[in-house]
């Protein structure tokens, strides 16, 4: 079983958790690689959704040899 200890991150949140800058993680959302949600409703603030996020990665299956290039 997976645990989500925040099922959703706000940017700016993802962007410090991820080391990353906040402009990266906004070009990743706009390429439709991050899943966001807006739970308030449109022209609201967006959240990245780390439940989806995660249950996608969770679903790619990576070859071995894959793995071990990627981790080199």
């Amino acid at each position: 079983m997976i645990a989500i200890a925040t099922p959703l991150l706000t940017i700016q949140g993802f962007a410090e958790v991820s080391s990353q800058t906040v402009d990266a993680v906004t070009k990743q959302i706009e390429r439709g690689v991050l899943p966001t949600v807006q739970p308030m409703g449109k022209n609201t603030r967006k959240f990245i959704n780390m439940v989806a996020l995660t249950e996608h990665l969770a679903s790619v299956e990576y070859k071995k040899s894959e793995w071990n290039q990627a981790a080199i």
